[in-house]
C-alpha cells in the first residue's frame, strides 16, 4: 500500500511579507520575503497603493488603489500573471480588503448611503457580494477565518469606543469580544483560526494583544510605550506589527522566547511601514513513498482544494472490513 506524503522542498523562502510603503504624495506596497530578501514594489497603474493582502498561497495580491484618496477601490493582482481587476462596485472610502484561508472569499470596508462604513464579504467562486451593516456604528477591518465560515471584524461607536465583533456568516447573532478596554483595533485571526490578535488602548498606550477563542483568555504580546498597530500572524503563530519609531512606523515581529514574548525589529525604511500581510508556505512538493511493508495498515485523510472535497484512504488486509451501513455514499 502507497502513502501520499508532502515534503517542504527548500527551493527560495517559502514565506512572503507585503507591507504599505507611505510618503508624502504617494503609497506602494512593497512584498519581502522572511528572510529579509527579494524586496520588491509591486507595479500597479495606480497613484494609492495601501492595505496589502496576500493569500496564503501566495498567488493572490488584494490591496486598495486609486488615483487618489479619494478615488479608491479595491484591487486584486495576480501575482503570477500580472492582471488586476477591480473587485468593490463603489469607489471611495473602500479599505481593508482581507481573504478567507482558501481565498474564495474577501472581504473589505466600504462607506454606505447612511454615511457610515459596512462589511461587504465577496465570494470569488459565485460572484456574489454579502453585507454586513450596523445602523449605529461604522464597521472596519474584517477579517475571515481559514475557511470563510466567521468573521471578526472591529465596531466604531465613536473616535474613543471600538469594540470586536465575531460572528458566523448567514447568521444574526453576533458576539462581542472581551477585551481589555473598550478602545480596541484591527484584529488578526491565526492560520489555525485558534488566536485573534489585535491592538487596544490601555493606560494611555497602545499595545499588541492576543486572545484564545477558545478559553477567551487575553494576553498582551508588547509592552511598548510606542505606538503599535495592525498585527498579522504568520504560519509559525508569531505576529508581525508596525511600531512607531522617531515619528514613523517600522516593521517589528513579537516571538516566544523561553515562554515570554520578545520583539524584535524587522524592517525599515526611509518612509512608514504599515499594515503587514504574510503567505502561508508557498513552496513545497509532493512525492510518492514507497511501499509500506507488512502487516498492512491503513491511512485515512481530507483536504479542500477550489472548493473541492477531496477524501484520501486506502486499506488492506481482512482487519479492515465495514459492515454496509458504512457506505451511505455521502460525505
Amino acid at each position: 500500500l502507497a502513502f501520499l506524503s508532502f515534503s517542504i522542498a527548500n527551493i527560495g523562502f517559502a514565506d512572503q511579507i507585503a507591507v504599505m510603503h507611505e510618503s508624502t504624495d504617494h503609497s506602494e506596497i512593497r512584498i519581502i520575503s522572511s528572510q529579509k530578501t527579494d524586496d520588491y514594489a509591486v507595479v500597479t497603474p495606480f497613484q494609492w497603493n495601501i492595505y496589502p493582502e496576500l493569500s496564503r498561497d501566495g498567488r493572490l495580491l488584494a490591496f486598495v488603489g486609486g488615483p487618489d484618496q479619494e478615488h479608491l477601490a479595491i484591487q486584486l493582482k495576480n501575482l503570477e500573471t500580472g492582471t488586476i481587476d477591480q473587485i468593490s462596485e463603489t469607489v471611495g472610502f473602500v479599505l481593508h480588503p482581507a481573504f478567507s484561508g482558501d481565498a474564495q472569499k474577501l472581504s473589505y470596508s466600504e462607506i454606505g448611503d447612511n454615511g457610515k462604513n459596512h462589511i461587504v464579504v465577496f465570494n470569488r467562486l459565485t460572484g456574489l457580494y454579502d453585507k454586513i451593516e450596523d445602523v449605529d456604528a461604522s464597521l472596519f477591518f474584517p477579517q475571515l477565518n481559514s475557511d470563510g465560515s466567521f468573521i471578526v471584524y472591529q465596531k466604531s461607536l465613536s473616535k474613543t469606543e471600538r469594540v470586536l465583533i465575531e460572528k458566523y456568516l448567514g447568521e444574526d447573532d453576533e458576539v462581542e469580544l472581551k477585551l481589555p478596554s473598550r478602545n480596541c483595533m484591527a484584529p488578526n485571526i491565526s492560520f489555525d483560526d485558534r488566536k485573534i490578535a489585535f491592538t487596544c488602548l490601555v493606560d494611555g498606550l497602545w499595545n499588541v494583544y492576543m486572545m484564545d477563542r477558545a478559553s477567551k483568555t487575553v494576553e498582551q504580546i508588547t509592552t511598548s510605550a510606542s505606538r503599535s498597530f495592525a498585527p498579522a500572524f504568520d504560519r509559525h503563530g508569531q505576529i508581525y506589527y508596525a511600531e512607531e519609531v522617531n515619528g514613523k512606523f517600522e516593521i517589528y515581529v513579537a516571538k516566544r522566547v523561553h515562554e515570554e514574548w520578545t520583539s524584535f525589529p524587522f524592517w525599515s525604511l526611509e518612509n512608514s511601514l504599515y499594515s503587514p500581510s504574510l503567505t502561508g508556505d508557498t513552496s513545497y512538493s509532493q512525492s510518492d513513498v514507497s511501499d509500506v511493508p507488512s502487516p498492512a495498515r491503513s491511512s485515512f485523510g481530507g483536504l479542500e482544494l477550489n472548493g473541492k472535497l477531496y477524501l484520501i484512504g486506502g486499506h488492506q488486509g481482512h482487519e479492515h472490513t465495514y459492515p454496509p451501513e458504512s457506505f451511505l455514499d455521502r460525505v
